[in-house]
Parts: structure tokens; C-alpha cells; sequence
């Protein structure tokens, strides 16, 4: 990709996912493709979550952030790199079920159950050779027709 191709986002490593919910789940679309996302379901590995209680924390975030009928859409923003206004820091704490769990930590989003932890799925190899040691994670609402 030539560097005047890249978005402000690629340009500082900030990944972007679209999510939106379908039947009842959190899902986000990635190459055409939708991957569930919340409430966990470990049925099928490849598809399984892309973080456990991601429902909770998406509904605390669209609240606390007014972001309009988010089941319709918004946008995920993630970066092993700090980068302005995230919401939530999350710190690697171990491996587990070949995927990883990080404590979470509050920046601008308030509201996170004390000691909360996230499991991530292996599905974070897409973007990462390596489970990162951070994560910084932030919510966008989707502009309104």
C-alpha cells in the first residue's frame, strides 16, 4: 500500500473494526466476512469471540459515549500503541485457552467492574505476530445519514 493510500489510522497502527449487531450478537466485519463477537459463543473456534463480555463493555461504552443505535453500526478502534482518547487500556496477564487474558483499565470510560479481566481470542493474530503487552482500545459512533 503506497503511504498516500493509508488512512490516518494506518498511519499511526491503529486497527479498525466495524462493528454492528446481528440477530441478537456483536459482530464485526472483516474482508466481507462477519465474525461474531458477543455474547461468547465457543461453538465454533474460528468464529468464537473476539473478547468475552465485549457486550458489556460495548453497551457501557455506547451509553457513556451517546453513541446513536449502535446495533446499526459503529467502529472498534484498537493499537498496541497508545493513541489519543482511547477508552480502555487493556495489560496482557497470561495466556489461556490459546487465546489471552488482559486486565482491564479505565482512561476515559468509566464505569469498568474493578479487577476485569478480558480473554481475547486467537483471532488478535491477525493483526499482532505476538500478543502485545497493551492494548489500547477506543469506540466511535458511525456518522448518521
Amino acid at each position: 500500500m503506497a503511504t498516500t493510500d493509508m488512512t490516518d489510522f494506518d498511519k499511526i497502527g491503529v486497527n479498525v473494526l466495524k462493528c454492528k449487531q446481528e440477530k441478537g450478537r456483536w459482530v464485526f466485519e472483516k474482508d466481507g466476512k462477519l465474525y461474531d463477537m458477543a455474547p461468547a459463543n465457543f461453538t465454533e473456534y474460528v468464529l468464537g469471540p473476539l473478547i468475552v463480555g465485549a457486550d458489556r463493555l460495548i453497551n457501557l461504552g455506547c451509553q457513556q459515549k451517546n453513541i446513536k443505535e449502535p446495533q446499526k453500526g459503529f467502529y472498534l478502534l484498537f493499537s498496541q500503541n497508545y493513541f489519543p482518547n482511547a477508552d480502555v487500556q487493556f495489560e496482557y496477564v497470561e495466556q489461556k485457552f490459546d487465546g489471552w487474558v488482559y486486565k482491564i483499565i479505565e482512561l476515559n470510560l468509566k464505569g469498568i467492574i474493578p479487577g476485569q479481566s478480558a480473554w481475547i481470542c486467537p483471532y488478535l493474530n491477525s493483526y499482532f505476530l505476538a500478543p502485545p503487552n497493551m492494548l489500547y482500545i477506543k469506540m466511535e459512533g458511525m456518522p448518521q445519514d
